[in-house]
């Protein structure tokens, strides 16, 4: 379900992170071939220079192809969660599979958080389906790409997140 990106996995992270669905409620604009090898480089090398500290693994389908991805950022003994998974696979519990799977691959940690988009009602329903608690929801004061678009943040202690 989870695994290492790889090199290779350019290619598919381009397909995922330019679809208009996903980088609807991402920071980023849709991602060139170019841009996703950068992605993966900055992420390579941040598992040397800074272990622990950015986590995240390629979703994948039964074919091992990149499908999506899940991570976290941790600060201290907090982790910032984050998925994305291709539409084209939504509905079929694969992000909350993922999501779980990643859950179980932090150390140390003792708070998960996930901030979406008030708008992003699937990433919501996730959260909560996960356990996540909501903590606070802004309807503006979060800007992405130049727009007022807000905030909500979901919260839970990582031993009761996985259901």
């Amino acid at each position: 379900m989870i695994r290492q990106f790889r090199e290779g996995d350019a290619a598919r992270l381009s397909w995922l992170d330019s679809h208009p669905d996903v980088v609807r409620f991402q920071d980023y604009d849709a991602r060139t071939a170019e841009d996703a090898q950068g992605y993966l480089h900055r992420y390579f090398k941040a598992l040397v220079d800074e272990p622990g500290a950015w986590v995240e693994f390629a979703i994948v389908d039964d074919f091992d192809e990149l499908i999506g991805r899940t991570g976290a950022s941790v600060i201290g003994r907090t982790a910032f969660l984050w998925y994305v998974l291709h539409p084209d696979f939504h509905g079929r519990g694969i992000a909350s599979s993922a999501v779980q799977e990643l859950i179980s691959h932090l150390v140390g940690v003792e708070t998960l958080e996930i901030e979406c988009d008030p708008l992003n009602t699937a990433s919501r329903r996730l959260a909560l389906r996960l356990g996540f608690e909501l903590v606070s929801e802004a309807s503006s004061g979060y800007i992405v790409k130049g727009v007022d678009t807000g905030s909500c943040v979901f919260r839970c202690l990582a031993q009761s997140s996985i259901r």
